[in-house]
């Protein structure tokens, strides 16, 4: 793991380069830094960057935790087959796992609220969403014809849903079901909302940047390098990050 905290001109390793934890998810709450690895749940504040497992009870030791969320007073853990939720202020104390129509075997890679409902999206198994803020969840594929899904990302009343190898889709809150994206965009690694402008990491063509909710799109690459791949796009005040096959 490294760590910026001048907006991304500098960078300090804040982790064992030889540690055989993989990380798979990371976030921010307040000075807090959550890191989700196949191991469980570790912390370290930006006071004190030292690394700690975290267990507390109702989330069992060597939980794998594949994505994060805070949505609201709640905080969410994805994992395999189960989505842990507490509150703020139950963190330390106590998880509760929900698991509601989720296949054992499939890994939540992504939690985010959209509107008055909270989505899950899996590796394997497609969408799920729940509207009673987390405790139970609904299986929503219809016209989903990739169950892959990377990420989600929502942007004014539209909930994107980014998937591995048919594109994106658009979720229709009307019909509970799924429509393909039609914009003309490809081959989308990753979605940014970034004060209601869209964004898009592409596979060989740099970002593209979309005011309208994603049916129109123009290229804002300028300085990235041709091809580049983008796996991952962030957004810190005033700067946007793109990460790339050819670094940061």
């Amino acid at each position: 793991v490294f760590l910026s905290d001048d907006k991304g001109e500098n960078w300090n390793q804040i982790s064992s380069a030889d540690s055989d934890i993989n990380i798979l998810y990371i976030t921010m709450w307040d000075n807090t830094i959550l890191a989700g690895a196949w191991e469980g749940l570790y912390v370290a504040t930006l006071e004190d960057i030292s690394w700690m497992k975290f267990t507390p009870a109702g989330l069992p030791e060597d939980t794998p935790i594949c994505s994060i969320a805070i949505i609201n007073d709640s905080f969410f853990a994805g994992s395999i087959g189960k989505i842990y939720k507490t509150s703020k202020d139950d963190f330390n104390l106590n998880w509760t796992e929900t698991s509601t129509a989720i296949p054992e075997k499939s890994r939540i890679t992504n939690i985010i609220e959209n509107g008055n409902a909270i989505f899950a999206g899996s590796n394997n198994s497609g969408v799920f969403m729940s509207t009673d803020g987390g405790t139970n969840w609904t299986e929503i594929n219809s016209g989903l014809a990739d169950l892959h899904i990377s990420q989600l990302a929502s942007v004014g009343t539209k909930l994107f849903a980014v998937t591995l190898k048919k594109g994106v889709f658009i979720f229709d809150n009307k019909s509970l079901s799924w429509v393909v994206d039609n914009s003309g965009l490809k081959k989308i690694n990753c979605l940014l909302n970034a004060d209601e402008l869209l964004f898009a990491g592409t596979d060989s063509n740099g970002v593209y940047l979309s005011s309208d909710e994603g049916q129109s799109w123009i290229h804002v690459s300028q300085g990235i390098p041709e091809n580049a791949r983008i796996w991952s796009l962030a957004e810190c005040d005033d700067k946007l990050f793109a990460g790339t096959t050819e670094g940061i």
